[in-house]
């Protein structure tokens, strides 16, 4: 079964704004797009069941509601990459953009658009590994992999894949090739 997968548009006051766009992909697409595209640009949880995921990703006053929702058993990677990220964040992030954002305010650039642009690049580091642990790669392959500075284009691929059932060992071997 595919994860449903539904974005609606809201203006600043809440009208939604275009029509909301539904898909079905599979696991490994649907982990593939949470990173990289909602958690990726600022996105933030807002509502997390082992059957779906909610987040609020704002840019320019609007902001988008993206819900990813399945069986327990397909929404388990999506549900790892929101842990690992989440971790990160806790551990890594707040202290890091706090920094960041004092010192964009001491250099006058107070703008809120600009915090928002610098903790989604802050954070734009974690995509590729995480998605590799959500695929399931032991700590060693994440390492060796990422080494090889693999473009998107080859890693979402490769994610996609180990994460819809193909064998991680398998994955790698396609992405030597």
């Amino acid at each position: 079964m595919p994860i449903h997968y539904e974005t609606q548009r809201y203006e600043p006051d809440g009208r939604l704004c275009g029509d909301v766009i539904t898909r079905q992909e599979t696991p490994g697409q649907a982990t593939v797009n949470l990173v990289r595209f909602e958690l990726g640009y600022g996105g933030r949880i807002t509502d997390l069941q082992p059957t779906s995921i909610e987040v609020r990703t704002s840019c320019m006053g609007r902001y988008d509601i993206t819900r990813f929702r399945g069986t327990e058993a397909e929404m388990r990677p999506l549900l790892l990459a929101v842990g690992y990220w989440l971790d990160g964040q806790q551990h890594h992030g707040k202290e890091q953009i706090s920094k960041t954002v004092d010192q964009m305010v001491m250099n006058g650039h107070n703008r809120p658009i600009h915090a928002m642009m610098m903790s989604t690049m802050m954070f734009s580091g974690w995509v590729s590994p995480i998605l590799c642990a959500a695929a399931g790669f032991s700590e060693a392959q994440i390492l060796a992999f990422l080494e090889k500075k693999p473009g998107k284009e080859v890693l979402d691929p490769i994610i996609e894949l180990a994460i819809d059932g193909s064998p991680v060992e398998e994955c790698l071997a396609l992405a030597a090739l």
